[in-house]
């Protein structure tokens, strides 16, 4: 990996280095106090394009100015290959806009994202333009593995509607090779949520094949407000209707305001359908209160059969109270031969209101090996209660 770092600005002994084929520098990353900008992204073009270099394989140069020709024959190098295949890349400010992504786009041609398998467009100024043209551009790409499209509040619904249906036009299972896409913080909402479940459910007849869990998404949706109704739709990403298997490994929806509706909804899917593969749910500052708590509980309990993978659930910064935390707590596993819930193994209550008889309860909780009870104020009272289930090492815990 090179840096770009050193006394100059310049990053001329970089591309040297590149166009000589340097066999150490497989990733390039360009530090913000460095000049890259049109000329430089030129240069690295055309040495890419010519074949000379066959070890390069990522360039990360995001927060640097660069013209949209630049961009334009940045992507036609990228896509061209010639020997040489880069895999990740990340280039452009926030000043990036529509203009610059289509022009990078466009110099991808025909090619289906070419050789990428992440393309980081994070904090770009991107709308609906920019977003309609990154969906014709990898929709049916079999090889981008990750998507980042996270702090681009211009997308909204509008954007994400245009992105899903440019996708689904260019592939009846669009981004069949996705394993991670960021959406967090792009003001998407009930509409932009529908789109997105549509686009990667694929038309009617695609999905029809158990996946393993190689093939899952980690989808991140925190920082948008997506609402309690937007749940409705993302039930059928946590079980996938007639197939009964979940197409995300993990789910993020932090800080969405879904509320206890929203987690009610997501509660009757994992007590009554098989979300296999599901690992990981994040609900953390949605609102949440008792009567989530207890939906959630109940899912959790009756519904352990259809979760047996899920490992982690975070619940932080939810107004829950100590009832809400005590059902949660007898919902999992109390010893070895317990009915209740027993695959849990980590479990986020930071902030919860749980009180002393809360974090009393979750002591007894056989399966939890993690446990975070930040900034709960249980003030002596509660760490007293709960000392004496740590006197000596605790029988299940091992980080609290």
């Amino acid at each position: 990996m090179a840096w770009g770092t050193g006394n100059f600005k310049s990053c001329a002994s970089l591309l040297n280095r590149i166009e000589n084929d340097d066999s150490q520098l497989t990733d390039l990353v360009i530090l913000p106090m460095k000049t890259f900008g049109g000329e430089e992204v030129k240069r690295l073009a055309e040495i890419l394009k010519s074949g000379k270099n066959k070890t390069l394989k990522s360039i990360s140069a995001s927060g640097h100015a660069v013209p949209q020709d630049a961009l334009e024959l940045l992507g036609s190098a990228i896509a061209s290959q010639n020997g040489n295949k880069i895999g990740s890349i990340a280039i452009g400010d926030e000043q990036m806009g529509d203009i610059g992504v289509v022009s990078f786009c466009k110099g991808l041609g025909d090619s289906n994202g070419g050789p990428l398998e992440s393309a980081d467009f994070a904090f770009k100024g991107i709308s609906k333009e920019g977003a309609e043209m990154i969906g014709k551009a990898f929709g049916a790409s079999k090889n981008l593995q990750s998507l980042i499209l996270y702090r681009n509040p211009a997308i909204g619904d509008d954007g994400l509607h245009v992105l899903c249906t440019a996708a689904l036009e260019s592939s009846s299972k669009p981004f069949p090779a996705l394993r991670k896409l960021d959406l967090s913080d792009c003001n998407i909402g009930l509409k932009g949520v529908e789109s997105l479940v549509k686009c990667l459910l694929g038309k009617e007849g695609s999905m029809n094949e158990i996946r393993d869990q190689s093939q899952l998404i980690d989808l991140n949706l925190n920082s948008n407000p997506i609402g309690s109704d937007s749940c409705a739709s993302l039930k059928n990403l946590i079980s996938i209707p007639s197939i009964n298997f979940s197409m995300v490994h993990s789910l993020s929806l932090k800080g969405c305001s879904i509320g206890d509706g929203g987690i009610e909804a997501i509660s009757s899917i994992l007590q009554g359908h098989q979300c296999k593969f599901l690992t990981t749910l994040d609900l953390s500052s949605n609102g949440i209160g008792l009567k989530g708590a207890l939906a959630l509980g109940v899912a959790l309990k009756e519904g352990k059969e259809n979760i047996n993978e899920l490992k982690e659930i975070r619940l932080a910064d939810n107004p829950i109270g100590e009832e809400g935390i005590t059902a949660l707590a007898n919902s999992l596993a109390q010893h070895q031969n317990d009915d209740n819930n027993s695959t849990l193994a980590v479990l986020d209550l930071s902030n919860t209101n749980c009180g002393s008889g809360g974090a009393v309860a979750l002591m007894k909780c056989s399966p939890l090996s993690s446990l975070r009870l930040f900034n709960n104020n249980l003030g002596s009272t509660g760490i007293e209660a709960i000392s004496s289930h740590l006197e000596g090492g605790h029988a299940y815990l091992k980080h609290l």
